[in-house]
């Protein structure tokens, strides 16, 4: 159960890295 629970938290962990990635790749188009 813990486990599953570990393996959410690292998988939303990723979304949001790869959200992150994605932001600053459109900062970086809007200002050049």
């Amino acid at each position: 159960m813990s486990s599953s629970c570990i393996n959410r938290n690292e998988s939303s962990y990723e979304d949001l890295e790869a959200k992150r990635q994605n932001n600053l790749e459109d900062n970086r188009r809007f200002l050049a």
